[in-house]
């Protein structure tokens, strides 16, 4: 394996079985990047990443919550981007927020 071009290896081209072995070797990791069984929490970041086992499993565990997002299959009460993803759900939860208020402002 060698670096990508017009870069130092931390020590030298590192060999082949440290591709991938979780290890930086290139100065831009060149040696960690594209490696099968991760999921890369950052595109252009070769550092970041969880295992594939990781992703959907309803926890957080790349920083920027990138393992838990987009493609994660979501049940019919949630979304990628609302944890209600039902239009009446919303609705619902709104008028018994409304409620709980106005209940709340009658008892003081």
């Amino acid at each position: 394996f060698v670096c990508e071009e017009r870069e130092r290896a931390i020590y030298t081209d590192p060999h082949v079985s440290k591709v991938c072995d979780g290890h930086l070797d290139c100065v831009s990791g060149a040696d960690e990047k594209g490696c099968p069984g991760r999921f890369y929490c950052s595109p252009n970041e070769s550092t970041d990443w969880v295992g594939l086992d990781k992703v959907c499993d309803h926890v957080k565990d790349c920083t920027n919550g990138a393992d838990e997002c987009g493609t994660c299959p979501f049940g019919d009460l949630s979304s990628p981007d609302f944890l209600i993803h039902s239009k009446f759900l919303v609705s619902l939860t709104g008028l018994l927020s409304l409620l709980i208020i106005f209940i709340c402002s009658r008892v003081l």
